[in-house]
């Protein structure tokens, strides 16, 4: 058998390296593109992150009052500026924030968000431009969002509840008036009994367990009041849920003022103390409503004063914290989230935000006028206590911000 032996050309095989020669340049500049799509890639995820942490910042600051916008504006910028781009090295050059009236047709209050980031150099531009290409050596890219509140699926709230009925007709800035106590209640600190002996059965006010699931009874009561136990964020939202009703709590009422600054104890305030532990009592008062967005009047809530005791108010025994310790307490614990409730089967109705006007009387004082101020529904309007709740959803809960677009 004979074999017939193989040759390769040398022509043939001196071509294979100009070949290669001739294609690593197109490997290379393949390459460098794709290099530069995935980094204009991992920008724009990175930029529209921003976009999405400015918009919901911004939107989390409706509450409604007269600068709103400015405070949404600054929260929007800063959270956006924490923000950096080009795998996280470098800072964002251009934050625009705009407050639209419609989206997509709908009324409401929104916030927009437009973040953009220029002048992002391209990797493979300066080599293909040297061969005789003509290509941007720089890109621009640019993400938006829009934020807006809606109604939680479950609420951050406070174990008091209003009865619908004291809230007919009323508008931001008016008082709700209750009954704190009646010369009748018992001064049992541990009444858990279920009855009409409630510190307000003549009046708007219920005290409320809001989370019976938890079996924390009175004393939970008392140490959400005081800041001992974080406010409940698992209230439910459920339409029609029937609350439970507690009795007559002196605890509750020392919990209760505490937030003004008043101790039980010489001992240093408790967590939830507000920055003013100012009052307002007077009846008189009634006639001017709106102290919570007040301006105008030297005792107004954010005129941040010490605490001044009110005539008509007897707390026994009356320690009051200092100067300083208001200075260094919270801003907003006065601001609460309270439920709204059919006051004749207790089932929940909706919620209110309110600002706590005033401490209560400590003492067995006959018909004690309790006031809150009302804030709006913080579920259909914009209040402080739009963030206190859970993500949104198709609850009756406060709102919160959440992205729209």
């Amino acid at each position: 058998m004979k074999y017939q032996s193989m040759s390769v050309d040398k022509r043939e095989s001196g071509s294979i390296p100009i070949l290669v020669l001739m294609i690593l340049p197109l490997l290379l500049a393949m390459v460098g593109i794709g290099g530069d799509i995935g980094k204009l890639y991992v920008s724009k995820s990175e930029l529209q992150s921003a976009a999405d942490a400015c918009a919901l910042a911004a939107a989390a600051k409706f509450d409604g009052s007269a600068n709103q916008n400015d405070k949404a504006l600054d929260a929007g910028i800063a959270v956006a500026q924490q923000n950096k781009v080009i795998f996280q090295k470098e800072v964002i050059d251009d934050v625009e924030i705009s407050f639209p009236n419609t989206l997509n047709g709908v009324a409401g209050k929104y916030v927009q968000c437009e973040i953009q980031k220029t002048n992002i150099a391209n990797w493979i531009t300066p080599v293909l431009n040297l061969m005789g290409g003509v290509v941007a050596e720089s890109e621009t890219i640019q993400a938006t969002a829009v934020a807006a509140i809606l109604p939680g699926q479950t609420a951050c709230a406070l174990p008091i509840a209003v009865c619908e009925s004291g809230l007919a007709g009323k508008k931001r800035g008016d008082w709700i008036e209750g009954v704190s106590r009646t010369s009748d209640d018992d001064d049992d600190d541990d009444d858990d009994d279920d009855d009409d002996d409630d510190q307000s059965s003549n009046g708007n006010f219920r005290w409320v367990d809001l989370t019976p699931e938890s079996n924390g009874g009175a004393n939970e009561i008392a140490n959400i009041l005081d800041g001992t136990n974080a406010t409940s964020c698992n209230v439910s939202t459920t339409a029609n849920t029937v609350v439970t009703k507690k009795g007559f709590n002196a605890n509750a009422i020392r919990a209760y003022n505490t937030r003004f600054g008043i101790k039980q104890s010489n001992n240093t305030p408790t967590p939830l103390i507000h920055v003013t532990g100012k009052g307002y009592y007077l009846q008189s008062n009634k006639s001017v409503p709106g102290r919570f967005d007040s301006t105008d009047y030297a005792n107004a809530a954010k005129n941040n004063t010490g605490y001044t005791n009110i005539s008509g108010i007897n707390i026994s025994p009356l320690r009051t914290s200092t100067t300083s310790q208001h200075r260094s307490g919270k801003p907003d614990s006065r601001i609460a989230t309270v439920a709204v409730v059919d006051c004749a089967n207790m089932r929940l109705k909706s919620f209110a935000c309110v600002f706590l006007l005033h401490p209560l009387s400590t003492t067995n004082q006959s018909n004690f006028k309790m006031y809150l101020e009302y804030l709006g529904n913080p579920s259909t309007a914009i209040t402080p206590c739009n963030t206190s709740s859970s993500f949104a959803g198709s609850g009756i809960g406060p709102s919160v911000s959440a992205l729209v677009k």
